[in-house]
């Protein structure tokens, strides 16, 4: 999974909505102070279910001007 952040603006937390998946991490992101970011990383994303726990999305920090890659299975 893939997600871009073009803004300046740092969002935490931030929900994407979507199913099917149990496990996610970060394998890359693009504000790691390595880069020259500002280390905003997401160490532990959360797998966020409903009432009956279903899976319904991820919650991340959404790093500024930057890209992040997770792995989700």
């Amino acid at each position: 999974l893939c997600v871009h952040n073009f803004t300046p603006q740092y969002y935490d937390p931030y929900v994407l909505h979507f199913g099917s998946f149990q496990h996610v991490e970060e394998i890359f992101n693009s504000d790691h102070e390595r880069y020259g970011g500002s280390g905003k990383l997401n160490s532990h994303p959360e797998v966020v279910h409903d009432a009956s726990g279903i899976v319904v999305g991820l919650r991340i920090a959404l790093s500024p001007l930057a890209t992040m890659i997770f792995k989700v299975s």
